[in-house]
């Protein structure tokens, strides 16, 4: 496991660049007014004249904040093969600015490696068994959603996250799942764009894909609410 990264240092330049890239894209609304993160112009529908750039206009590429106080809150997410093991990283970072003055600061919070059966949280040597969460909580309790969540919370990895929170997945190295017995027949790489325009959770890149039939089409024709066994 010594492939395994321990720190900010470790994690790849690629990586690194798409992290900082997708941050610094990010427009301000300012007074119902989007404003370029560049330049700070106003822009024209989603696109910056000055800069000569365009901009995704959705919620978790906007900062509803002034320019010289803000603070915001991401987690990307990364796998990755270590001698053909799944892993996935959950990368922190928190940006604060003020009075112009930003602060930018990243961290590894947590490393998982997925099995065909669930997921070990490496940090804590905490197990979660697919099959408990299917038996217990869906197939057998016939809880609500609210329920569902909370029991969920409790018996699984990071289910849900605060609203503030938003997530990013690293897509070029998806790629690299097709030659994974547990993942070759996910087909979550089809879902690079949709997980980076739509919050989604770990439950997203596991759970599903690995549990659920058809997991990938039911996404994407907004079939799958995140509870169901379709």
């Amino acid at each position: 496991m010594n492939k395994i990264w321990k720190s900010y240092e470790d994690i790849p330049n690629e990586i690194k660049n798409f992290m900082n890239d997708t941050i610094n894209s990010k427009v301000f609304n300012i007074d119902n007014n989007y404003y370029c993160p560049i330049c700070k112009k106003r822009l024209d529908n989603n696109r910056c004249n000055q800069c000569n750039n365009e901009y995704k206009l959705i919620p978790k590429y906007i900062l509803y904040e002034n320019f010289s106080d803000y603070g915001d809150h991401n987690y990307f997410y990364v796998f990755d093969l270590v001698d053909n093991d799944v892993i996935l990283y959950n990368i922190e970072n928190v940006i604060t600015v003020s009075n112009g003055e930003k602060e930018s600061l990243f961290n590894i919070e947590k490393v998982y490696k997925i099995y065909k059966d669930g997921v070990l949280n490496l940090n804590e040597n905490k197990y979660s068994y697919f099959k408990w969460i299917k038996d217990n909580i869906i197939n057998v309790t016939k809880l609500s959603k609210e329920e569902y969540i909370n029991e969920l919370t409790n018996a699984y990895i990071e289910f849900d996250l605060p609203p503030w929170i938003f997530t990013y997945i690293y897509p070029d190295n998806l790629e690299k799942l097709k030659i994974n017995d547990i993942y070759k027949n996910s087909n979550l790489w089809d879902l690079k764009e949709f997980l980076n325009t739509n919050d989604f959770t770990i439950n997203t890149l596991t759970f599903g894909p690995l549990c659920i039939s058809n997991f990938t089409t039911l996404v994407l024709n907004s079939k799958y609410d995140g509870f169901s066994l379709n």
